[in-house]
Parts: structure tokens; C-alpha cells; sequence
């Protein structure tokens, strides 16, 4: 099976498959099987295939990722894991309109406990991690697609272009700073969040 998309890279690493570990026995065979059937009865060249196809996929993948999720011990302090469940809910909402409030609602904490976290785990806020996100998904995108500066700052979150541009050019510094958080995986074993 082949698939890609803006959020395929995401995705697998959530998985419980990797370099090292390239085959994954299933816990439940049955739910798999199906999903995986589903997507082979639903081909076609029609839209409604594709749709049918995507949603068994996601069916597929949310599957895997409920297993790696289940066979992950439980390390680290619980603080760190607040930062691991907001940067990834970060990592899979930065191009819709989200603010501080909906990090920490999506996390189950105050706005302020998540600012605490963030600032001793990561060593900025989460507005400021938010932002350096989306300036380095928007240097992605400048660099490797043909879209124009108001599509991109649309697809990464910023719905004026004007503050994109402002933004942009102030994070180029905050953006080379971000490279802070990798140092921070690494010391506390978030290998499975991927900072693109």
C-alpha cells in the first residue's frame, strides 16, 4: 500500500513502524483486515471511490496509531507530556484559526499551566512555538511548492497576508531559535514528535 498527502509523514511516524522496525504484528487482525479490505473494495476512478478509500485509510492508520500509542510505556513527567499532546495537536491544526486557549483545551489544561510547561520544556510559550510552526512550514512550502505568498499564508494559518508578512520577516530569527525543541526531544525521548 502507497499513499501520500500533506499530512502522510505525520501520520506514519505515529505508527508503530520505523527504520528499525519495518513489520508490525496487529493486536486486533479482524479490524485491520477490514479496513484494509474496505479500501481494496472501494477502488475506482470515481470521486466517491477516492473518498471511500481515504476514510478506510484513516480508519487503517488511526488503528496503527491506537496500538503504537497503547504499546508506548509511560515515561516522562507528566508536564512533558502536556508539551508532546500540544505540539502534536499544534502539528495537525496550525493551518486552521487556533489560539493559546484551544492548545490547552485540546490538552485538558489551563492556559496558564500549558504556558508553564511549555516555558520549562521547550523554553518558549506556546504562541511562540505555534508561530516559529507555521514560519517553518511556510518556508517549506516557499521552497518546495508554486503557490503564491497569500496561499501559503493561508494554508499555514495566517488568514491576512499583511501580518504574514510581518510575521515572516520577524521569525526568520525565531524560526533558526525553534531548532531548540529537537535538542528538547532528544533529552526527553520525544522521538515519535517530528518538529518539520
Amino acid at each position: 500500500m502507497a499513499f501520500n498527502g500533506a499530512c502522510a509523514n505525520k501520520l506514519v511516524q505515529q505508527t508503530p513502524f520505523s527504520d528499525t522496525h519495518p513489520v508490525h504484528h496487529c493486536k486486533d487482525v479482524q479490524v485491520v483486515r477490514e479496513a484494509l479490505y474496505n479500501i481494496y473494495l472501494n477502488r475506482g476512478t470515481e470521486p466517491q471511490h477516492e473518498a471511500m478509500m481515504t476514510g478506510y485509510l484513516y480508519i487503517f492508520m488511526a488503528h496503527l496509531m491506537k496500538e503504537a500509542r497503547d504499546a508506548m510505556p509511560n515515561v516522562g513527567s507528566s508536564s512533558s507530556q502536556y508539551v508532546l499532546a500540544a505540539i502534536k495537536f499544534i502539528q495537525f491544526n496550525y493551518s486552521h484559526d487556533i489560539s493559546v486557549d484551544d492548545i490547552a483545551k485540546a490538552v485538558g489544561v489551563s492556559r496558564s499551566h500549558l504556558y508553564r510547561v511549555f516555558m520549562a520544556n521547550v523554553g518558549q510559550s506556546p504562541i511562540d512555538y505555534l508561530t516559529n510552526y507555521r514560519v517553518s512550514e511556510a518556508c517549506s512550502l516557499l521552497k518546495n511548492s508554486g503557490l503564491s505568498i497569500a496561499e501559503i499564508a493561508v494554508s499555514v494559518g495566517f488568514f491576512d497576508q499583511f501580518y504574514f508578512s510581518r510575521v515572516f520577516q520577524k521569525g526568520q530569527g525565531a524560526y533558526r531559535r525553534a531548532s531548540t525543541f529537537p535538542r528538547w526531544k532528544k533529552e526527553n525521548g520525544a522521538a515519535q514528535i517530528r518538529n518539520a
